[in-house]
């Protein structure tokens, strides 16, 4: 079904304000660094960068020292400290917006697939609402858009009956 110019023109100012504009004026906002983990997962980033490896034990608490410690979101703090080192706060919010971005694209997309345009950026705006009490540059930020992705695969390959493949046939 071939949209008309007019709808054309809706459908595409749907799909920027869903997937760009939203998510650029949530993570643009300086409220993404309202809490001290920000701080904690950048220098762990960091640490992790230096030396080339994930710590065993805290590098940062006295009252902890030489104790065993498993820095479980490593996997999102290195990102987060190689932006940081990148363009300071501004990469930060430059990566939670792409993070948002994603997120929004891979919402936004899936619900066309089921509804118009129009109704599938209510979706993400309600999502959206949703997270604002949560949006904060710590990893959970990036662990929703693999999530909705993750879960975008998990519904298509139930539509086809079959599970995902990770790796092509050999």
């Amino acid at each position: 079904m071939a949209l008309q110019p007019a709808d054309r023109v809706k459908f595409y100012l749907v799909l920027v304000i869903a997937i760009l504009l939203v998510p650029i004026t949530l993570g643009g906002s300086r409220t993404i660094f309202n809490d001290g983990d920000v701080s904690w997962h950048i220098a762990t980033g960091e640490w992790i960068l230096s030396h080339g490896t994930i710590p065993k034990t805290d590098p940062f608490s006295f009252s902890w020292a030489d104790r065993p410690w498993v820095p479980i979101e490593w996997g999102a703090e290195v990102p987060l400290a190689a932006a940081y080192r990148m363009a300071g706060y501004s990469g930060i919010s430059a990566l939670a917006t792409a993070a948002l971005v994603a997120l929004n694209a891979i919402v936004f997309t899936n619900a066309l697939r089921s509804v118009r345009p129009l109704p599938s950026l209510g979706v993400v705006l309600a999502m959206d609402a949703i997270l604002i009490p949560s949006l904060l540059a710590r990893p959970h930020l990036f662990a929703w858009a693999l999530l909705a992705f993750w879960t975008v695969l998990m519904i298509r390959a139930r539509e086809r009956d079959r599970a995902r493949r990770w790796r092509p046939r050999s």
